[in-house]
Parts: structure tokens; sequence; C-alpha cells
């Protein structure tokens, strides 16, 4: 009577030890693992968080938007700081509303003033989101960007 207990106490253990992280933290690793590679200048794998298929409102593929982050990184290196992140799954979709703080430095640093930044603003954002396999990827990025309040 013991061993049928144990096994299924260890079967349950097992079961959600194996599950993994859920669909929201999954989401979240994706963004914070995109805005990573964008602070260390690697636009391919920030790119990588983007589906193929990504169309946002504004028109722009994922094609536009690598080339829209290659153009910033050539101006200077990026800081972000993503907060009050609230997702939303819904099946095979979701959506990931939340506050980035953008600041951009000088691409090159000479002197000290160099390290003043030369941009920052602030991006209430919504992103959609989609499973392709077993991956998630967003497919738009829309929102408002309003200029960060002097410092």
């Amino acid at each position: 009577m013991r061993l049928p207990a144990l096994l299924a106490i260890a079967a349950l253990a097992l079961g959600s030890a194996c599950s993994g992280p859920s669909d929201e933290q999954r989401i979240l690793d994706l963004v914070k693992d995109g805005a990573a590679a964008l602070e260390a200048g690697e636009v391919d794998e920030a790119a990588d968080a983007l589906s193929d298929a990504y169309a946002d409102a504004s028109g722009r593929s994922k094609r536009d938007m690598v080339r829209l982050a290659a153009f910033a990184l050539r101006q200077g290196r990026v800081r972000i700081w993503l907060r009050e992140p609230q997702v939303e799954v819904r099946g095979a979709e979701a959506e990931l509303r939340l506050v980035a703080f953008a600041l951009q430095t000088n691409s090159t640093v000479e002197e000290l003033a160099d390290l003043i930044p030369t941009d920052a603003r602030r991006f209430e954002l919504a992103l959609t989101l989609r499973r392709e396999g077993r991956r998630w990827k967003v497919v738009a990025i829309d929102g408002e960007g309003i200029p960060a309040a002097p410092f």
C-alpha cells in the first residue's frame, strides 16, 4: 500500500518539475532576453524573439525592425528597463503590456561626458505574441513613446 502512494507522489513531483516555466514566465523571459541582446549590441539575437510574420500597426516588418534596431545601435549603446509587465495568455496567443525606459549614450567613449545619455524615452508598449511550435514569438509591438522627464 505504501509503494503505490510513494509512486504517485514521485510521479506528481516529477510531473510538476518537468512542466517547466509557465507561458507567462516564458514570455517575460523572451522579452528580457531580447532587451539584454539589444543592450549587448546583438541585433540578430534580439531579432530571434520576433516572428517572421511580424507586422505592427505602423506597417513595419521583422526586417524593418532589425534595420531600425541596427540604426539605433550605431548611434550609441542602449540601456533598457522593463517595468509593470502584465501578461494575458489566450491559448496560442498572448499580450504583454509594459512600460519600457530606454537610455542611449554616444557611440564612442572618448571622455567622461560621452557616458551621459544623449536620449532617454519612456514607452508604453503592447506586444502581441503567438506560440510558434514550442516557442513564443512577438508578432507586433505597438504603443506610445513618451519622452522621459529630464533628470
